[in-house]
């Protein structure tokens, strides 16, 4: 019974920048890794470099594909960041 409730805990997911994802429970922060306990792979260590999002708490485990990003001025509006792709769209937007 004490397992059935493991499985139920909300989990982590830690994206790389590659698009590789992990899931688990983030053991540890620092400016140079991400420690993830993974209950398939065990104990990850994972550049932080390398990391581009981490969601805590929040992420059904599952094999599902990641959703569609939305596109770069999608994106940079809900971020609140500006990408040079953007500033390059909303440039030639304002010369037509």
């Amino acid at each position: 019974m004490l397992l059935a409730g493991a499985s139920q805990l909300p989990a982590d997911q830690v994206e790389l920048q590659n698009g590789d994802r992990y899931v688990g429970h983030v053991l540890s922060l620092s400016t140079n890794a991400v420690v993830l306990k993974s209950e398939v792979l065990g104990t990850l260590r994972l550049p932080r470099s390398k990391v581009a999002v981490i969601t805590f708490g929040r992420v059904a485990a599952t094999n599902s594909p990641a959703p569609p990003l939305g596109t770069n001025a999608e994106l940079a509006t809900l971020s609140g960041a500006v990408t040079h792709t953007a500033l390059n769209g909303a440039h030639a937007l304002k010369e037509e």
